[in-house]
């Protein structure tokens, strides 16, 4: 390689192929599902009153498809939509249907989406519907709360509850006795990655974990998903600052978390980063091999051994989770190893 193409190579090395990390709406979903009893007791003072928490939430994204089966056809805003059904004290069913705004300007038609929601599932299941918009963008985002219609005497006015995360303020929602404040704490703080430094970052996870332990009030279980949802949502790639907030984690409990575990939906979203991850590199190598070999021909080279590595990067994961579950129902260390084609020395690590 000539000297020229050395010091092209060194600099495309540098380089960084941004991957788009698919972690909020996932995450956020996943989230608003696990604390969604104490969502409903964060836009109502008299939940508790309302809803029989005790008979529990079911989550029916099967008939949220057959009532919004073209809603990735609208473009323009990214969303993630949840359809529950609780019930209410009186023995009659309530549904609840959650419109989750993930991208942080609204779409013109957004008020327009959720009247179409809501009269389709009315039509589609005549039960009473509930509707929510919650607005995760930045503080200037638009969070429009009611869609209006009138033509030659013609009229219609629907409202619905509209929350964005910035109407409280930082201390209001640490201060509140309710982790799905937490929960909004840190989708809040999620906007600052990348503007602040991961000291900072890390710094301002501690916080919010720190107030959820401080409570006295969760499991175990409980403690381990929110602080894997923290670590996630509040993205650090330091491995020296995570394992500093790993060990803060493991002061504040006792010893009682053990740090880390992997829940479905952060396993998940490590599968999704690690193939994106071997698809990088494998490109930024493609393009080093096509100053020799021609570009083109580097580029797709590059991306088939990224995609393979990135998958069996993947699969290694996967495996990893897999041994966890298995050592917690005390199969033994041999029969994971035939069953997962993981070392035993791997296996003995978990």
């Amino acid at each position: 390689m000539s000297e020229e193409s050395e010091s092209v190579s060194r600099e495309i090395a540098k380089v960084e192929i941004e991957v788009p990390r698919k972690k909020h709406d996932s995450l956020l979903k996943a989230a608003f599902q696990d604390c969604f009893a104490h969502l409903l007791r964060f836009f109502f003072k008299d939940a508790d009153d309302i809803f029989d928490m005790g008979r529990g939430v079911d989550f029916v994204d099967k008939e949220l498809l057959e009532i919004t089966p073209d809603r990735l056809l609208h473009g323009g805003t990214k969303t993630t939509d949840m359809l529950a059904r609780v019930y209410r004290f009186d023995g009659e069913e309530q549904w609840i249907l959650l419109h989750l705004e993930i991208q942080g300007e609204s779409n013109e038609r957004f008020s327009y989406r959720m009247f179409e929601y809501y009269y389709r599932a009315i039509d589609r299941f005549n039960k009473p519907v509930v509707a929510f918009a919650v607005f995760t963008g930045s503080a200037d985002q638009r969070h429009p709360s009611a869609y209006n219609y009138s033509l030659l005497g013609t009229e219609i006015v629907y409202r619905y509850n509209s929350y964005q995360i910035f109407q409280h303020s930082d201390k209001g929602l640490l201060d509140w006795d309710n982790p799905f404040a937490l929960v909004v704490l840190a989708a809040k703080k999620a906007h600052l990655e990348k503007k602040i430094s991961e000291e900072a970052l890390n710094k301002e996870r501690s916080i919010i974990a720190r107030r959820l332990i401080a409570s006295g009030k969760y499991t175990k279980k409980q403690i381990e998903d929110f602080v894997l949802f923290l670590k996630n949502i509040l993205f650090v790639k330091s491995d020296e600052i995570n394992n500093k907030f790993d060990r803060e984690i493991i002061k504040l409990t006792g010893g009682q978390i053990n740090m880390p575990g992997i829940r479905e939906t952060v396993a998940l979203i490590y599968r999704e980063e690690a193939i994106e991850e071997g698809l990088r590199e494998g490109i930024q190598r493609g393009l080093i091999q096509g100053l020799e070999k021609g570009l083109e021909q580097g580029i797709e080279q590059g991306i088939e051994k990224g995609l393979e590595q990135g998958l069996v990067q993947g699969r290694h994961v996967e495996a990893l989770d897999i041994a966890r579950e298995m050592k917690k129902d005390k199969f033994t260390i041999e029969k994971i190893a035939k069953l997962t084609k993981l070392s035993i020395t791997e296996i003995r690590a978990l």
